[in-house]
């Protein structure tokens, strides 16, 4: 049964337990393509043996890519239910357990009677923990260590093929390459605008996906509800999310509250030199004389974008310039425990989402006000008994707010695209 806490959050932990003990088996190609019939999904709610949970999905700055969102559950487990050796448990069929890796799980939360996803993914991990100071006493939990889509999709590495899909944009790539990987998660996939090379996809699914998001300067990740989302090069600067400020945080009076903010001014991502090839072609070649200048040199270098002209990877280095070519004072993160203002904050930290355009303003000791505009980078929460506490990741929104709500215009820039 759902989980109802102390101060009204009420989270419902459920995960995809099967009843079938027979083995994947083929459909018929002849009539269903190459999709597979696995065991039956059969939702089980373990809210009530739930004891926290943390949820985290994030864009890396060290990588710059969307990483594998992930979770970790700790369940109660004083009487062997979650335990894999235990053959006499509610969740044994004719002898065989369900407690396994890679079944799905999905975290929801209530307030005020709006239901929330928070996280989709599989658990991927049962560890034990056990604190044992006589023989079937002491204290038992289970934690489901979990992972998203993304992972599952890793485990997917494509089969040699002729080469096709010369000219397609990028949002139909992307969908040839769930296709192939077999994926059936939901999708909302942007048409985008970069035109691809062909392809064998025969690299790892997640490489095919994260190397087309780059080559379209759009991005590739998993949303709470577990749909696999591709955005393409507009995205930031057309979608009312992203273009309007939908929330302010802060430390003012007339801010929404936060406990903890996090800044940073260094010059760790500062690029002022972009070698960049697509695939089977030359180097396309950006330089800032000033930030050289000022900062020394420091170099990307790539060679494997899947842009279809060298023109399009020019504009990709071009932009990477002007995004990284300084150092920006910018607000890396805020910490909100949602118990300080329930009413106002609880339906931030479970609604807001990925990509959004937030503000931030901070009111530090020498009588200065700092405000940023910023897009949430990512969004992790712990929940415990009596407590919830969440952090927004947060990236600068400075290079996208001079092209409110209109596209760049393509005399000046061409077929420019922003990376995100």
């Amino acid at each position: 049964m759902p989980n109802t806490t102390p101060y009204g959050l009420t989270y419902i932990v459920e995960v995809a337990l099967s009843a079938a003990t027979g083995t994947y088996g083929v459909w018929n190609a002849s009539l269903w393509d190459t999709a597979t019939w696995g065991p039956d999904v059969t939702w089980v709610d373990v809210s009530q043996w739930t004891r926290s949970f943390t949820t985290t999905r994030h864009f890396s700055r060290d990588l710059q890519a969307w990483e594998a969102g992930t979770a970790n559950i700790v369940l109660d487990n004083r009487d062997a239910r979650f335990s894999p050796t235990n053959t006499g448990g509610p969740y044994v069929t004719t002898g065989i357990t369900q407690i396994r890796p890679w079944r799905p799980v999905r975290i929801r939360c209530v307030w005020a009677g709006v239901t929330y996803p928070v996280y989709r993914g599989y658990v991927v991990d049962w560890p034990e923990t056990y604190v044992q100071p006589y023989p079937n006493g002491g204290d038992a939990s289970v934690t489901m260590v979990c992972q998203d889509e993304l992972a599952s999709l890793a485990r997917f590495d494509g089969l040699e093929q002729a080469a096709v899909g010369a000219g397609e944009v990028s949002g139909h790539r992307i969908h040839r390459i769930l296709d192939n990987a077999s994926s059936t998660a939901a999708r909302d996939v942007d048409i985008g605008i970069m035109t691809m090379q062909a392809t064998t996809l025969a690299a790892n699914a997640v490489t095919e996906l994260k190397l087309t998001a780059d080559s379209e300067g759009g991005a590739l990740f998993i949303d709470a509800s577990g749909t696999v989302v591709f955005d393409g090069i507009y995205a930031l600067i057309e979608n009312n999310k992203s273009n309007t400020v939908q929330a302010s945080f802060g430390d003012g009076p007339a801010d929404l509250a936060i406990s903890d903010i996090a800044a940073e001014y260094n010059g760790n991502l500062v690029t002022n030199v972009v070698q960049w090839a697509r695939q089977n072609s030359t180097a396309q070649i950006s330089v800032d004389l000033s930030s050289r200048a000022l900062y020394g040199d420091s170099r990307s270098t790539r060679t494997d974008l899947m842009c279809e002209t060298d023109a399009q990877v020019q504009t990709l280095a071009d932009l990477w310039i002007q995004r990284y070519k300084d150092p920006e004072y910018r607000f890396s993160s805020i910490v909100i425990k949602p118990r300080n203002n329930p009413a106002l904050l609880f339906p931030q930290v479970l609604g807001r989402k990925t990509r959004e355009l937030i503000r931030v303003r901070r009111n530090p000791p020498g009588g200065i006000t700092i405000t940023r505009d910023v897009f949430i980078a990512g969004i992790s929460h712990v929940v415990t008994g009596n407590e919830m506490q969440t952090t927004f990741e947060l990236w600068s929104s400075n290079p996208y707010s001079s092209f409110t709500t209109s596209r760049w215009s393509t005399g000046v820039w061409d077929t420019d695209t922003w990376f995100y």
